[in-house]
């Protein structure tokens, strides 16, 4: 529900609200190592089918439904679950173009969830700054 809620910040469609919903759903079953969710929605559905879509299918839809929901989140269910690693996923969502800044974002967050933040690249964190608190709070969120 907080989910649906927060989005209709910025966001006042109820599929933006579904699509929220479906990712932070799977984000949490992704981190605490559970069962991936099952749903019946709208936004569930399309995310799944992205996961066998081929790249030419991918990079079209990014291009021609660039900014909507259902693009944004297709792209990050293909890229994190379709890849081998954290890097090649995130790589390959802004590589497809369009909205490359969101789909690369959702695709980041599926695959550090699916990967852990082990399996993010070390020459990508270096260059960060306060990393230790950042890397606090994410261990105090994944306890919560």
């Amino acid at each position: 529900m907080r989910s649906r809620e927060e989005s209709s910040i910025t966001h006042y469609d109820p599929l933006a609200g579904d699509a929220c919903a479906w990712l932070n759903l799977t984000l949490a079953a992704l981190v605490r190592g559970r069962k991936l969710p099952r749903s019946t929605s709208t936004a569930a559905a399309a995310a799944e089918e992205a996961i066998g879509a081929s790249e030419e299918v991918l990079a079209a839809e990014a291009q021609e439904r660039m900014g909507f929901v259902l693009t944004a989140l297709r792209i990050g269910f293909a890229a994190a679950f379709g890849r081998p690693d954290v890097e090649s996923a995130v790589v390959f969502a802004v590589n497809l173009g369009g909205d490359a800044d969101t789909n690369g974002a959702v695709a980041g967050a599926l695959a550090g969830a699916r990967f852990g933040a082990g399996g993010i690249p070390q020459r990508w964190l270096e260059p960060l700054r306060r990393k230790e608190v950042v890397s606090g709070l994410a261990n105090r969120l994944t306890r919560s």
